[in-house]
């Protein structure tokens, strides 16, 4: 008795291990997804290290997102009260890295001459700050769309305590139609209202 219920044992490990090694073969492998970049082969495009010393100065703080969506995972909106997530899919990076990075590519091409940094200056140069946070920057899948707002802030901390107040501040919105229907749609329709921020703080910023 105890000698078939040993080999029973042994044939049930032993299948549920071919049913996991199965599961895992039929797995598909995950795509990273990254924003596409800015055309960094504009003149206009210069590094901030190349940039003269008297050059204005713009210092880009870390883009805020619901936390929600700076995650691995590219989610979009189901309906008004679910989030889902592309199968397979994941961000190659932070969405809040890789959407400051490119808002910073994207604000070097808009304001030629000015010196654009990414969080600081490598020289250690002062000069406005821009403080930027997304909210919503949902797909709304059912809809098609892209939906985004974009509050901002350019403040002037080296003009000193009574001129440190926010020298201008703004707020935008978009939907954006988004095609195809897919995580690398999402992306792109993500770049194009960056693309929109950047030319939006730029204007504010001259």
């Amino acid at each position: 008795m105890n000698r078939t219920r040993v080999c029973l044992l042994s044939l049930f490990i032993a299948s549920l291990a071919l049913a996991v090694l199965s599961g895992c073969a039929s797995a598909p492998p995950t795509t990273f997804l990254a924003l596409p970049t800015a055309d960094m082969a504009s003149p206009a495009a210069a590094p901030a290290s190349a940039a003269s010393a008297v050059s204005p100065v713009l210092i880009v703080r870390r883009v805020g997102v619901p936390e929600y969506l700076d995650v691995s995972a590219v989610r979009y909106r189901a309906d008004a009260s679910t989030l889902a997530e592309w199968p397979s899919t994941a961000w190659a990076e932070r969405p809040a890295v890789a959407l400051t990075r490119e808002l910073v590519a994207r604000l070097r091409l808009a304001l030629p001459g000015w010196t654009v940094c990414d969080g600081t200056c490598p020289s250690g140069q002062g000069g406005r700050v821009v403080q930027a946070e997304w909210a919503p920057l949902d797909y709304l899948r059912a809809q098609g769309t892209l939906s985004a707002e974009l509050r901002y802030s350019i403040t002037n901390p080296t003009a000193g305590v009574d001129q440190s107040a926010a020298l201008r501040t703004g707020s935008q919105r978009w939907s954006l139609p988004v095609s195809p229907d897919s995580a690398a749609g999402q992306a792109r329709a993500i770049a194009s209202v960056v693309d929109a921020a950047a030319q939006a703080i730029a204007a504010s910023a001259r």
